[in-house]
């Protein structure tokens, strides 16, 4: 059973054409019929090969609930799970390799990237060890990069197998730049790598946003490299000497569930911001179990604050409650551009006020 049981008909001609004519056809196909063909006819998959074919966006999704590939333009989105099915539909190839398939359904989860209706393909591994089922979420990448031209490549993984030999990931041989690069656990000492992984996601590897909530074998490592990315989170303040952050920060968040509030490493961020570092950085959270009552004294300590002069109004802009003894102002020397810091129970947070934010709130 095809997800467009109408498109395939018998004799399949758009193989018989000049290869340059079927080129011309299948670039003004549907990227998702493209797709599923090259599973169904090898000869359409050698088509393919010579064929570049884009695609706004190509996701390797390594999480203990979704193990895959997500393949998407702007309005839809092809679903690949490696998932230990028990009712098989097909038998396609992949990588020229026979492989089973479920029946195809509408996959209805909530994708950031893609708008419109949204389909899954189950997969099923040739095994049933997870190194298995990871091996076989690289042969669909083999299969379909051997032909797709991505925009932009997203990652995604909250696996222990995958965070303890990040270096190895297959991910990593086909994609060095991402859009995102996550790696989620809730219980993340759990979830642990090596310094010498650490220093590979740092080094190796570029991104818009790096989120790596994983436990360091180490607790003494430092990286004292910029780092420049748009986004990142972290949960090991001593991770990132803060003169080195980079200046291409705009958004920082350090999750610190178990360790003492980074006191000295985010007043030594706040004196690098006064000095004139860090332009394009806007917000700052620091996630800790309890805010402590003397903090506010300790985080200023040597640096002058002054009484906020935005309306509540402003701050609710930002996401900031109304005025209070806990919400200072810090004024950076170079250009006297403000930022707000405010003390919340369970993190501390500092916005700066950006041209765009001030323009925002004229208008």
């Amino acid at each position: 059973m095809s997800l467009f049981p109408d498109f395939k008909p018998k004799g399949f001609p758009l193989l018989k054409l000049p290869l340059l004519a079927r080129k011309c056809v299948i670039y003004q196909m549907d990227f998702m019929k493209v797709l599923e063909l090259s599973l169904m006819s090898l000869r359409f998959h050698y088509t393919m090969l010579f064929t570049k074919l884009q695609v706004d966006r190509f996701e390797f999704l390594l999480n203990n609930d979704f193990l895959g590939i997500a393949i998407k333009d702007q309005t839809r989105a092809l679903y690949f799970q490696v998932n230990t099915i028990t009712k098989v539909c097909y038998t396609w190839r992949v990588n020229k390799q026979k492989t089973l398939m479920s029946r195809k359904k509408d996959y209805s989860s909530v994708d950031r990237y893609s708008e419109g209706k949204n389909y899954r393909i189950e997969v099923r591994p040739r095994g049933y060890r997870i190194e298995t089922k990871i091996a076989m979420a690289e042969e669909l990448t083999q299969h379909f990069l051997g032909f797709l031209k991505v925009k932009e490549f997203g990652f995604e993984s909250d696996m222990r197998p995958v965070s303890n030999d990040v270096e190895n990931c297959f991910a990593f041989r086909y994609a060095k730049d991402f859009d995102n690069l996550e790696f989620n656990r809730q219980c993340y000492k759990r979830n642990p790598v090596t310094p010498e992984g650490l220093k590979f996601l740092f080094e190796s590897l570029q991104s818009n946003k790096l989120i790596v909530n994983l436990h360091v074998t180490d607790p003494n490592v430092q990286y004292l490299n910029p780092l420049n990315t748009r986004y990142l989170k972290i949960v090991e303040p001593n991770w990132t000497n803060f003169p080195g952050l980079g200046d291409d920060v705009e958004r920082l968040e350090l999750k610190n569930p178990f360790n003492e509030f980074p006191v000295e490493a985010v007043n030594k961020l706040m004196k690098n911001w006064i000095k004139g570092h860090y332009t394009k950085l806007a917000d700052v959270i620091i996630w800790t179990r309890k805010v402590e009552d003397d903090l506010h004294e300790q985080l200023f300590s040597e640096i002058n604050t002054v009484q906020t002069d935005f309306t509540d109004r402003d701050l609710r802009y930002r996401f900031l409650p109304p005025q209070s003894e806990r919400l200072r102002d810090i004024v950076r020397v170079t250009d006297m551009r403000h930022a707000t810091v405010s003390f919340a129970d369970d993190r501390v947070s500092i916005y700066v006020w950006q041209d765009k934010h001030l323009i925002a709130l004229l208008g």
